[in-house]
């Protein structure tokens, strides 16, 4: 019986065949977009200035999404403000660094064939974590008893 664990693991733009030249180019620009609204979600305040409009979800039903109050809790987190920024989404004032490994994973694993520690993004039982805990959320923060009334929105 032979000792697979000390074989290396493929990395994902192998197991694929990805050319990795396209895919850098994409990451290119999507790091641009990234940096772009970044910077326009610093400048612009979208308590005063609603940057993209309100949340479909929430005009249509009145239901705050996982994702209502980011914006603006980005905001204040580049400002130094997290306390605040809680208030508006304490998931994401909480989970904003998982979503940056989990994209520096992709890019470098996609883009450049090496890798972070852990490898979340290849990991089935991540995904499905992930979406169970934003549904979770999502439902928590519009049910109208206290304490899920401080997961709500502003």
């Amino acid at each position: 019986m032979t000792d697979d664990s000390n074989q290396r693991q493929p990395t994902i733009s192998e197991i694929f065949a990805i050319n990795r030249k396209p895919v850098r180019r994409v990451f290119l620009l999507l790091l641009v977009l990234a940096v772009v609204s970044v910077a326009m979600i610093f400048f612009i305040d979208p308590r005063e200035y609603p940057v993209g409009g309100m949340c479909g979800l929430k005009q249509a039903t009145g239901l705050d999404c996982c994702g209502c109050g980011a914006t603006r809790a980005t905001h204040l987190m580049l400002h130094g403000r997290f306390i605040e920024a809680f208030r508006y989404n304490p998931l994401w004032a909480i989970g904003w660094p998982l979503l940056v490994y989990v994209a520096a994973s992709l890019v470098l694993d996609f883009g450049y064939g090496r890798r972070l520690p852990g490898r979340l993004h290849v990991r089935r039982w991540f995904w499905i974590t992930l979406a169970v805990v934003l549904v979770l959320y999502s439902v928590a923060r519009n049910l109208p008893w206290h304490p899920f009334t401080l997961l709500a929105s502003p």
